[in-house]
């Protein structure tokens, strides 16, 4: 992963502002970073903006738009930003911590944390497998005897292991809360009381 901190949109020194073979340029550069067009990726970025700006955000979530060639590329903005957008696809049920923040500004290949801020987590597994990651990070999330779980015993573990951590920072909410909000949970897997 290569994470990139910019303020705005690509510009050569002294120009005073981007123009077209500019943002070229930027895409050129990074697809070149990625290695051969005919193999994956070798390398994947993040881009991390400073900078809330209409035309930069267009820029950077567009980069990809209108090119056969994509890049693995993903835009993250401040902590605060970022706990409001992924919430506003429905992933309310945890609370967006800076060190989950963190984990997504250096560049994650588990797909669950790094779909936050694309799409609600709908299918039951994502849930799951976000949900065993946030309540008990030290244990694998493979462990075969966690997949056997259903759903309510998933709610009765995650509940007791809330019950026993301490609260984390909630960026969305901007106060210390539970990792886990145990009702969301339950509405989030469908799970009755």
């Amino acid at each position: 992963f290569l994470t990139i901190f910019t303020y705005g949109l690509p510009t050569v020194p002294l120009s005073g502002g981007a123009n077209l073979p500019d943002k070229r340029n930027m895409f050129n550069a990074l697809s070149k970073l990625c290695g051969p067009r005919t193999q994956s990726p070798s390398l994947r970025f993040v881009i991390r903006l400073w900078k809330d700006d209409a035309e930069t955000v267009r820029f950077y979530s567009s980069i990809n738009k209108g090119s056969a060639y994509k890049l693995p590329l993903e835009v993250i903005f401040d902590l605060a930003s970022e706990a409001r957008d992924v919430a506003s696809y429905g992933n309310d049920w945890f609370a967006y911590t800076p060190v989950l923040h963190l984990l997504r500004e250096a560049g994650t290949l588990f797909d669950i944390v790094a779909a936050l801020g694309q799409r609600t987590l709908s299918r039951e597994e994502d849930i799951r497998r976000l949900a065993r990651l946030m309540i008990d990070p030290a244990s694998p999330n493979d462990d075969p005897s966690r997949r056997r779980l259903t759903s309510r015993q998933l709610i009765n573990e995650a509940a007791n292991m809330v019950a026993e951590t301490r609260l984390a920072y909630d960026a969305r909410r901007q106060q210390m809360r539970s990792i886990v909000d145990i009702f969301k949970l339950r509405v989030a897997l469908r799970v009755g009381f």
